[in-house]
């Protein structure tokens, strides 16, 4: 379905395309009873510009027949022993695996980025039932949820000892109008200390005290810690904070703070759904040429 790169020819209406990925040949070999077929090929798409998507890249394309997910997989791991660059500490030979759900649970995205912990977890029970939040009108509602992340060793605490407070409250600004722009049935709550100050106080004006102090004893967050809450529809919720957590991730480490263990953390995300809803409407999780799961 990507767009493609194409040139016109002497005749009118009629072009040359350059090629994405070689679907319908290998596809014959399959139905001709060749059990798999590989090859190394070079793949030109006319889109825009992304981390995990380039205008022209070479992938190895493979195509299996009468295999099952457990014969992808084992293949797979073990092409990428075969051509792993010697110069490059080797990842384990056997990748741990996650589903769908936990990973959108922990994450908030089906890509998780496990060299750092920062979890999500769900506070909802906390929440739900605070007669004095300042968020009822969100929290009460049934399709309601509210995440919650703890950014650990005061990394926010030691910016601002760093005279960085600007560059802090940019961060935060920045995190509210994506929530607000782009994921409209949500509200990010964002809340650090500061030298003269607790992100107790901050948390105080929106909950109840006993809302406040079952907070910090499930969470277990400290003084020096900084607290974000995500509140609203699970599907936006969960987004939003897996979106939160990777940029705060990349503005400490912007800033000098290690966040990220070293190395290749691999794994298989299963399980997923072959459809999800969005905007009133079924779209394919990732394509809907996708084997549905045996049950």
């Amino acid at each position: 379905g990507a767009q493609e790169f194409v040139v016109p020819t002497r005749l009118a209406g009629q072009f040359y395309s350059l090629v994405q990925s070689p679907q319908q040949f290998k596809q014959l070999l399959m139905v001709g009873g060749l059990d798999r077929y590989f090859q190394i090929a070079r793949c030109y798409r006319d889109e825009g510009s992304r981390p995990d998507r380039q205008p022209e890249f070479t992938q190895l394309d493979i195509e299996m027949s009468f295999s099952n997910r457990e014969g992808v997989l084992s293949l797979v791991q073990e092409l990428l022993e075969y051509c792993w660059p010697e110069h490059l500490d080797r990842p384990p030979t056997s990748y741990p695996r996650m589903t769908y759900r936990q990973a959108m649970e922990d994450y908030g995205t089906d890509k998780p980025d496990t060299r750092f912990s920062m979890k999500l977890q769900n506070v909802s029970d906390l929440v739900r039932f605070d007669d004095e939040s300042k968020l009822r009108a969100f929290s009460s509602r049934p399709d309601c949820t509210v995440r919650a992340l703890v950014v650990p060793g005061g990394g926010f605490y030691r910016l601002l000892l760093q005279n960085q407070e600007a560059h802090l409250t940019s961060l935060k600004s920045k995190l509210q109008n994506a929530a607000r722009r782009q994921f409209p049935l949500t509200r990010l709550i964002s809340c650090s200390s500061s030298p003269g100050a607790h992100w107790r106080d901050q948390l105080a004006g929106i909950f109840s005290a006993d809302c406040v102090k079952a907070l910090e004893e499930s969470l277990d967050v400290h003084q020096e810690d900084a607290l974000l809450l995500g509140v609203g529809s699970e599907q936006q919720v969960l987004e939003l904070m897996g979106r939160t957590r990777v940029e705060l991730a990349d503005q400490l480490e912007s800033r000098g703070l290690r966040v990220r263990e070293s190395g290749f953390h691999f794994l298989w995300v299963v399980d997923f759904p072959l459809f999800v809803a969005r905007e009133g409407a079924l779209e394919s999780t990732h394509h809907p040429f996708t084997h549905p799961h045996p049950e």
